[in-house]
């Protein structure tokens, strides 16, 4: 799931460069140059496939999840 979150961050980002440099060759001003627009790319695909990778790394057992949210709720009701 967090594969399709990053794909679509990064495709939001790419897409926004996209209409600004097209604005930006209409305009013949602000262009970004063409290796930087590379860098970019390459930059996505490598984000894309190494935040999901961190992510799984970072799983936290089940009995885990239920005593921090145990701990947490307690917390939260002692300030009422």
């Amino acid at each position: 799931m967090s594969i399709l979150f990053t794909y679509q961050i990064g495709a939001m980002i790419i897409c926004f460069v996209q209409k600004h440099q097209s604005i930006a060759g209409a305009l013949k001003k602000y262009e970004i140059p063409k290796p930087l627009i590379i860098f970019m790319a390459l930059y996505f695909s490598i984000f894309v496939t190494s935040v999901p990778c961190v992510f799984s790394t970072l799983n936290v057992p089940e009995d885990q999840k239920i005593d921090y949210i145990q701990i947490v709720t307690l917390d939260i009701f002692d300030l009422f």
